[in-house]
């Protein structure tokens, strides 16, 4: 990254800058500044607490309203704050069509959590689960204007995202570095690991410390092995900081 722009550099006041729309119209500048350009935005509005009081929930509520069948407060200002992001992208990417540039333009999207503050019964009603570590499973999508159309059905996680952009770009990288991999790699099987040492590779669900009835117990091993490698190799990476202190492109390719 060349540029960092915080909550008092992008402008407005504070109401103005809790809306995804207000900070993208205001700042189109920021988000397309060149021929060819990289940006990576934190979205805002739709994060949690859901509540009538909130700016971000009164934007659209009236309309979610009329679309909803529900009287839960938490349920309907969700949605009404989803939907400013929502318009808030359409207006990005109404600007890249402007400009002429929305058919060279890749957008990535990923969800860092669910919304783990919601009504824990209602949040397991919607999503149809009410395992802790299968309640954390997001949207990660690729935009570029319909012009590709596919659906990668392997499970992957944040740690794959980096990695297949770089695949997807063919971009000079070493996948040594990386915990994860790209999703359109032949090689992919696809494999998640949750911080208690869980683990889910789309097919079968491990959490530790538990029996699975059918399943090669081989096989089993192996991804507890290989699970607890991974953990202990992220903390020892940051406990040292390890890419600070070694020379990244010294580590061969294997």
């Amino acid at each position: 990254y060349e540029n960092h722009f915080s909550h008092a550099q992008l402008g407005g006041n504070k109401i103005d800058l809790n809306l995804d729309t207000l900070l993208v119209s205001n700042n189109l500048d920021k988000f397309i500044y060149d021929s060819k350009f990289m940006t990576f935005w934190i979205t805002y509005s739709a994060h949690m607490p859901y509540q009538y009081t909130k700016p971000e929930c009164d934007e659209n509520i009236d309309y979610i309203k009329s679309k909803f069948d529900s009287d839960n407060e938490e349920y309907l200002c969700a949605m009404s704050e989803a939907k400013v992001t929502d318009d808030s992208i359409k207006i990005l990417i109404d600007a890249l069509e402007k400009q002429g540039k929305l058919d060279d333009t890749v957008l990535v999207f990923f969800t860092d959590h669910y919304a783990y503050s919601m009504d824990k019964d209602m949040v397991a009603n919607i999503k149809n689960e009410t395992d802790k570590n299968m309640l954390t499973k997001t949207p990660f999508f690729i935009y570029d204007n319909g012009n590709h159309v596919e659906t990668i059905d392997k499970v992957n996680s944040t740690v794959d995202i980096l990695p297949t952009i770089a695949d997807l770009f063919g971009l000079n990288y070493n996948p040594n570095i990386y915990f994860g991999d790209s999703i359109f790699s032949d090689n992919y099987n696809g494999f998640v690991v949750f911080n208690d040492g869980s683990w889910y590779d789309g097919n079968i669900y491990y959490k530790t410390n538990t029996k699975i009835e059918n399943v090669d117990e081989k096989y089993i091993s192996e991804m507890n092995s290989y699970t607890k490698d991974l953990l202990t190799l992220g903390g020892k990476i940051i406990e040292t900081d390890y890419f600070r202190k070694v020379d990244i492109n010294s580590i061969s390719k294997n």
